[in-house]
């Protein structure tokens, strides 16, 4: 566990805490509503961007692990024997 250091004064880095008794002072918000709403424009477009990045990501997936599957069924396919002799044999017929 990591210990607290308080500065060389040895007070408390808050600087008030309001006690009992007392009322706060009247504390305005960080943002007006214009950039509230800019906020709310900028995150929007901000999921567009990563829903299209998502969903572009997914189709690239997709095409690789089908191309990947292809040549893969494509080099099985080549490297397995074929039967000669006019047809193919079972295992039974073999031994």
């Amino acid at each position: 566990m990591t210990a607290v250091h308080l500065p060389e004064s040895g007070h408390s880095p808050i600087s008030h805490v309001p006690g009992d008794g007392e009322v706060p002072a009247y504390h305005e918000p960080d943002f007006d509503k214009r950039e509230v709403q800019q906020f709310g424009n900028d995150d929007g477009e901000a999921v567009t961007v990563i829903g299209k990045l998502l969903v572009s990501f997914f189709l690239y997936s997709l095409l690789v692990m089908l191309a990947v599957g292809f040549w893969t069924w494509t080099a099985f396919k080549a490297s397995s024997p074929t039967p000669t002799g006019g047809g193919a044999t079972t295992h039974a017929e073999k031994h």
